[in-house]
Formats: C-alpha cells, structure tokens, sequence
C-alpha cells in the first residue's frame, strides 16, 4: 500500500471542483474535505508525522482524524516544529467544523451548494499552506 497524502489532496481537490462545477454539491462538499484533510496529512508527514508500514495511516491516533479535527490538531502539531508560519496561515476557528465523513449517507438535499462553496473556500487556506511549504522546499 502506498500512502500519498499530497498526490489524494490534489486528485480530491481536482475531482471537487469538477462536481461542483456540474452541481453535484453533496460529494463536492465530501472531497473538498477530503483534500483538505489530505493537504495538511501531507504537510505534517513532511515534519515528522510517523506512518505505520502495515497500512501508511498515521500511527498517533488523534493524527488519523478527519478535517473537522484535524484542522485543530495540525495547529498543535506544528506548534515547535519551525512550522508556525504554516499554522497561522489558516484561520483559527475550523471553517470545516460542520463537515462529517457521515454526510456520505445524507440525502442528496440535505448539503447545500452554500457549503460546498464554503468549504471550497476554506481549502483555499490549505491550497496557500501547501503552496508555501512547497516553495519553501518542505513538500
């Protein structure tokens, strides 16, 4: 198994923006937190984030969170890691705190195009993270 954390932020990320485009709001919503999420697993592996061989999941249990954690918790994690600059690029209060992987099972109806679009804008934050740290020569 093949863990890449940067390659699935940029294939969920593309594949988002096409289902939005075409109105499909529910699963565009699903994989811009999707790609969030990969974006900054990416950038945390890149610091120091130890995977398991087995399976390529991060071995610390609170890294395996999804984005509605993880945003939080990469806060933490690039606390004293000479990544700072990283975490203030984001917005402190988590713009993907309302985004559940159990929305897959929601009805069609139930996610709106105004989330998708938020949540395309708050990938943006992570889209600028990742930028920089590649930049940087981190990524």
């Amino acid at each position: 198994m093949s863990t890449d954390f940067l390659n699935a932020f940029k294939r969920h990320h593309a594949d988002a923006d096409l289902l939005l485009d075409n109105k499909r709001w529910p699963n565009a919503d699903q994989l811009y937190g999707f790609a969030a999420e990969c974006g900054l697993k990416a950038l945390m592996q890149a610091l120091g984030m130890k995977l398991k061989k087995s399976d390529g999941s991060p071995m610390e249990i609170s890294h395996r969170a999804h984005i509605n954690r993880l945003w939080s918790e990469f806060q933490v994690f690039a606390a004293g890691r000479g990544a700072e600059p990283y975490a203030a690029m984001l917005p402190v209060e988590n713009p993907f705190s309302d985004w559940h992987t159990d929305q897959r099972y929601y009805r069609s109806e139930a996610i709106a195009e105004t989330s998708a679009v938020q949540h395309r804008e708050a990938l943006g934050h992570v889209h600028r993270v990742v930028s920089s740290a590649r930049m940087d020569g981190r990524l």
